[in-house]
């Protein structure tokens, strides 16, 4: 349950907690770790299977007659629609199977009115969130399989609004794009509206035409070895859907999801994905213009996850939340105000010449500060990434640069400040900072505590793990500072000039990389470099 194996039997300890885990304790009144004992059923006729579920579904009744709004993790309106789905399902397969007794069928009724009651009066989200979807499902799912109850029809006309408003708020049309700033949560919005499509009576066409929409986009998320970039709550290694990595290979260049607050770069084992979006305060982190890098056969820059609350050091939580455990950068050591700032989408334009990709933002969140940043991400895959940060300000500031190094590398700092990426299969990479001992300090972190910097979270309910990360430092006005991620075990300098920066790849001649905005658009150019 929730990454722990637990064995679970009639009486239940409904507040069963063997970790210290809030992850945990939620997993287990949602009862979707039930799932399996249906698909046996639904699909061996394993009535064997159905009687387990049951039997629990019917303890739970049992042990809440009543919605305790102080049991939060029990009587949560998601928690509430999972259950209130499996409760129906139980009841109608039963039913079927002629296994059902009158006693159950009661219990099992009384529980579900009591569900629906609880979704019905509870209201949405005042921003909306995924949540709002399952209280939606939960009712329509009542509403249609259950007519027989006197409020169905209410319960159901009222879940199917609740769904397509919610949906409408949580998905952008324009891109298919679910704007809770979080990768995984695309494959969470995809099924919900599949979910919807089997329980409305009478869908709109449109819902059917934006699945698609959202389908075609997931797999931009998705990485060359077939997992989601850990972009905002997204674990490491969430296995992309076959759906995805069905229409991943197709994907070429930059991706149509910019005003969502994405904007990816895919080639054949190369993969950049950049974020700068708030939309709403569900599942954000201070993740302004952070990116992810994927380069052969390896995660090379990776953000750090989201830690699960009640696991790992003090402040962990927090720590994963904060611009620290992203590749930021930051003025002053302050992590991004994270207090309703819902600016949209901050990635401005995007384009592409001669080989590299260049992609534009700037940060809003820095505002308060009275510092204007925008960053320019100038990308050749396999061969380099340049960041050009270009600051402005009317007083001093202390700047920080965070490149958070993917956990299965290894990094080294030199005397010229110079960090060196290697792996065991012989991957190799670099990390450089124009102005490196000349202004700039360059520090390598793991594991490091007070403030934490250096972790990541892995997947499933475990405690913070330590990664190396890449702390460049400056002090000025306004600046420009250039970081360059070079693919290889020779260091791929760049410097910034007006309009772009100059390239220096071993072996070859330097490259002046022009960028001219005009509105959205980037045009990029490349050619010699002058001495």
């Amino acid at each position: 349950m929730a990454g722990v194996p637990t064995q679970v039997s009639p009486p239940v300890d409904w507040s069963y907690d063997p970790i210290g885990s809030s992850v945990y304790r939620r997993a287990l009144p949602d009862l979707l770790w039930l799932d399996p004992l249906f698909y046996a059923f639904a699909n061996g006729h394993d009535v064997g299977a159905l009687n387990q579920a049951k039997a629990i579904l019917l303890d739970f009744a049992s042990t809440h007659r009543h919605v305790d709004h102080h049991d939060k993790d029990a009587w949560e309106r998601k928690r509430a629609g999972d259950r209130l789905i499996r409760i129906v399902y139980t009841l109608r397969a039963s039913t079927c199977a002629g296994t059902l007794g009158r006693y159950q069928a009661k219990q099992l009724l009384t529980s579900a009115r009591l569900h629906a009651r609880f979704l019905a009066a509870t209201p949405n989200s005042p921003l909306r969130s995924n949540h709002d979807l399952f209280q939606a499902l939960g009712l329509m799912a009542i509403g249609r399989y259950l007519p027989f109850l006197g409020s169905a029809r209410t319960w159901y006309r009222d879940g199917d609004r609740r769904f397509r408003s919610g949906i409408a708020a949580l998905v952008d049309e324009r891109t298919g794009v679910h704007l809770e700033h979080t990768a995984s949560y695309q494959a969470v919005s995809i099924e919900r509206v599949e979910s919807y499509l089997g329980l409305a009576t009478n869908p709109p066409k449109k819902m059917a035409r934006l699945l698609v929409k959202m389908k075609a986009v997931a797999s931009w998320f998705t990485m060359p070895d077939g997992t989601f970039a850990p972009l905002g709550d997204t674990p490491f290694t969430y296995p992309a859907p076959g759906y995805a990595l069905a229409g991943s290979p197709q994907d070429r260049g930059l991706s149509p999801t910019r005003v969502s607050g994405f904007e990816m770069v895919k080639e054949p084992g190369s993969y950049l994905a950049t974020t700068a979006g708030y939309h709403r305060p569900s599942h954000k982190q201070a993740d302004e213009l952070s990116f992810d890098l994927y380069e052969a056969g390896h995660r090379v820059v990776m953000d750090s996850g989201r830690d699960d609350p009640g696991r790992g050091p003090p402040g962990a939580k927090q720590y994963t939340l904060s611009s620290r455990a992203h590749s930021t950068l930051t003025v002053d050591g302050k992590s991004f105000p994270l207090d309703g700032d819902f600016y949209g989408s901050a990635l401005d334009a995007k384009g592409e010449g001669h080989g590299w990709f260049a992609i534009e933002g700037h940060n809003p969140l820095l505002a308060p500060q009275h510092v204007k940043h925008h960053r320019l991400f100038l990308y050749k895959p396999g061969v380099a990434l340049v960041i050009v940060d270009d600051l402005q300000s009317k007083q001093p500031h202390g700047y920080q640069r965070y490149v958070q190094i993917a956990p299965d590398l290894k990094a080294s700092l030199n005397a010229n400040g110079l960090v060196s990426l290697s792996s065991k299969d012989g991957f190799a990479g670099t990390v450089w900072s124009a102005g490196a001992t000349r202004g700039v300090s360059v520090r390598l972190l793991r594991g490091r505590a007070h403030p934490l910097r250096g972790w990541y979270a892995p997947p499933g309910i475990s405690r913070l793990r330590p990664r190396y990360a890449v702390e460049l430092r400056s002090h000025s006005r306004s600046a420009k500072l250039v970081t360059t991620v070079g693919i290889g075990p020779r260091p791929v300098r760049a410097r910034p000039v007006p309009g772009g920066a100059i390239v220096k790849v071993p072996g070859q001649a330097g490259l002046r990389i022009h960028v001219a905005r005009h509105g959205d658009r980037l045009h990029v150019a490349a050619g010699p470099a002058a001495d």
